[in-house]
C-alpha cells in the first residue's frame, strides 16, 4: 500500500473517493497488542481485527514510495 497510485472506491463498482495514507500491512493471524509488545498508537500503527484470523498490523508511514532516480 505504498503506491502513490493507490485509490479508494466507494464500493466494488462505485466511484473513486480518494486515497488513504501510505502504509504497510503485516499479516499476523490471532495476534493481540500483548503478543507484539505494543499498545495501539493512534495515527501510527495498530492491529486491525485483533485476535482474529484476519488480524494484521497496520503501520502508517511518512510518504509514498518513490521510484529510484
Amino acid at each position: 500500500m505504498m503506491s502513490p497510485r493507490q485509490v479508494i472506491f466507494a464500493s466494488p463498482a462505485g466511484p473513486r473517493v480518494g486515497a488513504w495514507q501510505p502504509h504497510v500491512m503485516v499479516y499476523l493471524p490471532n495476534a493481540t497488542s500483548a503478543d507484539i509488545g505494543a499498545e495501539q498508537v493512534p495515527g501510527l500503527l495498530g492491529l486491525v481485527e485483533p485476535g482474529s484470523l484476519n488480524t494484521h498490523l497496520l503501520i502508517i508511514v511518512k510518504d509514498w514510495a518513490r521510484p529510484p532516480v
